[in-house]
């Protein structure tokens, strides 16, 4: 799955001194690297930057402006609904926030899909069932590590990230 987002050009290493070159397969993936990754996927658009700016946690001129605004104007991504106005870039992405994401990109499915064989689906935020149940429903999502445990609050690895993107090219 590494591979094939690598050589893909959907997901890359580091690029910064203390990590260049490297992948981070076990590192959280944050919101702004997704915001990054479905920025790849469509083909890094020209996008405008008001978007991200609005944000008063996003850094002008950081690498992930272009990504923050293309997903937030795209309506994948926004902020929090806090009144904070801010979007936490270097958060780290739950499997629940990211089946949202990816729910939200294929125009928000319906499924009679249930969550009801994980033994936590309580635990999945009532904001995200629905995006969970179809998740599951196309195979983006499985038990955690081929168990009944779907952890849908768990923080996402870039190696799972990687996979979830691999199992959804699979589908294509």
């Amino acid at each position: 799955a590494v591979s094939f987002v690598y050589s893909n050009g959907i997901m890359r290493g580091y690029q910064d001194e203390d990590h260049l070159g490297t992948f981070g397969p076990d590192d959280a993936t944050s919101r702004s690297q997704l915001a990054q990754i479905l920025y790849n996927l469509a083909g890094a658009p020209e996008t405008d930057a008001s978007y991200a700016d609005s944000y008063v946690d996003c850094v002008p001129g950081a690498w992930y402006m272009s990504a923050i605004s293309w997903a937030t104007q795209q309506g994948l991504m926004s902020g929090y609904d806090d009144g904070t106005n801010r979007f936490d870039p270097d958060a780290a992405l739950t499997r629940e926030q990211l089946a949202v994401v990816l729910w939200r990109a294929a125009g928000k499915p319906s499924t009679s899909e249930s969550l009801d064989n994980f033994s936590d689906s309580a635990q999945t935020s009532p904001w995200a069932v629905e995006a969970m149940e179809w998740a599951v429903s196309v195979g983006l999502f499985q038990g955690y590590d081929n168990t009944d445990i779907l952890n849908p609050s768990g923080v996402l690895t870039r190696a799972q990230m990687a996979m979830v993107l691999y199992r959804q090219n699979q589908m294509s």
